[in-house]
């Protein structure tokens, strides 16, 4: 059964201003819409991490799609072919520390290809209040 309209919010990542803010502040705003607020802090923070991969690692992130469903799923598409992996980073790294975030954070994570590029998607569970 497909997820209703009202259930699926959509932010086009165009280069209009910093991506990370604007993604974070989309998935807060949407998130209080839907009665979510709790999850906030989790949320943006998976957001941030998959939105600023993209940005470093593919040409650009084209798109943020928010599901609530039986879990909220957030989703990251870019024009990148290449899956981001769990590396072990070095205490002096500045980086590789974003995926294990994201898959600490996560009930699950994975991604998709598309005919563009990819998807990568992390889900939180709700609570069935929720859902």
């Amino acid at each position: 059964m497909p997820i209703p309209s009202d259930r699926i919010a959509t932010l086009h990542l165009d280069g209009e201003g910093p991506a990370p803010s604007r993604a974070r502040k989309f998935t807060r705003d949407t998130l209080r819409a839907w009665g979510l607020a709790q999850l906030t802090d989790f949320a943006e923070l998976m957001v941030s991490e998959l939105v600023t991969n993209a940005l470093l690692h593919a040409e650009a992130p084209r798109r943020l799609r928010l599901f609530r469903d039986r879990t909220l799923t957030v989703e990251v598409a870019d024009s990148g072919g290449q899956a981001p992996r769990l590396r072990t980073a070095a205490e002096q790294d500045e980086g590789g520390r974003g995926m294990h975030l994201v898959s600490e954070l996560a009930h699950r994570w994975g991604t998709r290809q598309t005919k563009d590029g990819k998807v990568v998607w992390a889900e939180l569970e709700l609570d069935y209040r929720y859902r």
